[in-house]
């Protein structure tokens, strides 16, 4: 894919484009290196623009099987692009019908329009950090090897029903944990953590700790403290404060096979 602009010192071209192809058909090891380059170069970008609008598509049940209705492409495209084209030099101004840069835009129809219109519409996402909610949903969006596992509650802690899910993407060494019902903790007598069961380790690689806050629904992002490399599962145990090197598994609570 290429987007030319004979104005190339105004929005940078090159980033775009690689941000785009991230989101429609990934990078190679090559450009997801330069586009890192990029991005450091360009404070005022964060990466996730285009990925953050695509996985509010997915939370929200749109679909590319339907084409763009009459006339609203024209007017997704000029608000996106003059959204952008203000994002990065501060400036505002439609580029709809005069710059080139738009033609990408075939290569994913009502899709990509619709992320731009998301991006034109929502504009406080770049001015803010990405809430967990934000990065989990956007894992499950861009990361086609994401794997998505129930937990099944091996000790009950007090009577009541743990429910959600562990998800994990390998590639992207990245992950996140959902519950509802885990009970509350009181972190200065007890901790729960996290243990990523790795067929090449011959110990659970821990995860992390994490406490449960005064609510009954909590997203907990994973922090592997080694490279996983077969993830086979996540396992839930209930530790002393600050966790455990190695776990005895005496009080093992929830298991997420893979």
């Amino acid at each position: 894919m290429s987007i030319r602009s004979h104005d190339t010192d105004r929005l940078p071209d090159r980033l775009l484009d690689l941000l785009a192809d991230r989101e429609l058909d990934g990078l190679a090891k090559g450009e997801a290196t330069e586009l890192d380059g990029l991005l450091s170069r360009h404070g005022e970008w964060t990466g996730d623009e285009l990925g953050l609008a695509a996985a509010e598509l997915c939370r929200l049940g749109l679909t590319t099987d339907e084409p763009v209705p009459s006339g609203i492409s024209e007017k997704l495209i000029g608000s996106g692009m003059a959204f952008l084209e203000g994002r990065a030099e501060g400036a505002r101004g439609s580029l709809a019908s005069s710059s080139p840069r738009i033609l990408w835009l075939g290569r994913a129809g009502w899709l990509a329009a619709a992320v731009i219109f998301l991006i034109a519409v929502a504009a406080s996402w770049p001015s803010r950090e990405p809430t967990v909610i934000d990065r989990r949903e956007l894992l499950l969006a861009r990361a086609d090897d994401v794997v998505t596992s129930p937990w099944s509650v091996i000790m009950e802690l007090e009577p009541g029903s743990v429910t959600g899910d562990g998800v994990w993407s390998n590639r992207e060494q990245e992950g996140y944990l959902h519950f509802k019902g885990l009970p509350v903790n009181d972190p200065a007598r007890e901790q729960y953590q996290l243990w990523i069961l790795d067929d090449e380790q011959a110990h659970p690689v821990d995860g992390g700790v994490f406490d449960m806050p005064q609510v009954s629904e909590a997203i907990i992002p994973v922090a592997a403290k080694l490279r996983v490399s077969r993830p086979t599962a996540f396992a839930i145990t209930v530790e002393k404060p600050g966790g455990v090197v190695v776990s005895d598994r005496s009080r093992l609570i929830l298991l997420a096979s893979f």
